[in-house]
């Protein structure tokens, strides 16, 4: 089923439910432009909705509202579409904003180098490999976690990133960053020499696996030790792995890569949403020069 036969059906849902025209039309104009976007999304496309609706939220009362929103679509779809699973699972991962804390922001070059400098002896090497893979090449979490080595061509230096779902993959290059590259060398002789000979698990292994059962990074130590090391360098609290993202994105749009390529770096299924990565950056940018042309600085 379309997503716009979704949306439809729910706002016959909530008008035989007695909800006002007022409320009904909130609903609708948080739902519609995913929808008119996304007429059939894949789980990654949900996810990165649900990032957009938190991040580009003026509070995190406003992002709560949304996602709640949101995710009663989702659950509305759960029950009308045939990928009942597609549906079930992003309501599942999708995680409602904490009322009273701020939205995180872009985190500066400055930023990421003090916490890949916290990372280095954490698990093996495997979070600095992580937070790497997110800053330096712009990869979703999911994607960090899921990469095997087959995947990765250290001879002519590039990765083949698969998505969530197993598929809509994309070859990125590893040259254009020699501390990544250097990183992954380095972790596939720590892999060779002491992981390998002890896995369990047939191959290909995960890239981030530390244990001999072969499972990768989980998803909570990854973000936990990311939030853990921004709070004890008292960076922004709500720091996360999509922010390395962002600023990988952020970094791209500064240097004058033009919208397409970033698309196609960054996996978007649709450019809308890459559009929304520029917005971002160029706020950030207006209000530096901004800053800059009156003799202050930026905060």
């Amino acid at each position: 089923m379309k997503t716009t036969e979704i949306l439809d059906h729910w706002m016959q849902i909530l008008k035989a439910g007695g909800r006002t025209e007022e409320y009904i039309n909130k609903n609708y104009e948080i739902v519609y432009p995913f929808v008119e976007s996304n007429p059939e999304p894949e789980l990654d496309d949900l996810l990165e909705e649900a990032v957009r609706l938190t991040e580009t939220a003026s509070t995190r009362d406003v992002a709560k509202r949304r996602i709640q929103t949101f995710k009663q679509f989702c659950k509305i779809a759960s029950k009308v579409d045939d990928d009942k699973s597609l549906w079930l699972t992003a309501v599942g991962m999708i995680e409602t904003p904490t009322v009273g804390t701020t939205i995180q922001h872009v985190p500066s070059v400055k930023d990421v180098e003090r916490v890949l400098a916290n990372c280095v002896l954490a698990r093996g090497r495997a979070l600095y490999i992580a937070v790497l893979l997110m800053s330096d090449l712009g990869l979703r979490s999911g994607e960090v976690r899921g990469l095997k080595w087959d995947k990765v061509n250290l001879t002519v230096p590039s990765i083949d990133v698969v998505n969530a779902k197993g598929y809509k993959s994309r070859a990125l290059p590893l040259g254009h960053s020699k501390r990544l590259l250097q990183a992954m060398l380095d972790r596939r002789a720590f892999y060779e020499e002491s992981l390998k000979p002890i896995m369990l698990a047939p191959e290909p292994h995960y890239v981030t696996s530390n244990t001999d059962d072969g499972s990768p990074l989980g998803k909570a130590c990854l973000s936990d030790n990311l939030l853990n090391i921004s709070r004890k360098l008292g960076l922004d609290p709500t720091a996360s792995p999509h922010s390395l993202r962002r600023h990988f994105a952020t970094k791209m749009i500064e240097g004058g890569v033009d919208v397409f390529t970033i698309q196609k770096i960054l996996g978007h299924s649709n450019i809308a949403m890459t559009w929304q990565y520029i917005q971002t950056a160029q706020t950030s940018i207006e209000r530096m020069e901004a800053a800059l042309r009156i003799g202050l600085t930026p905060t």
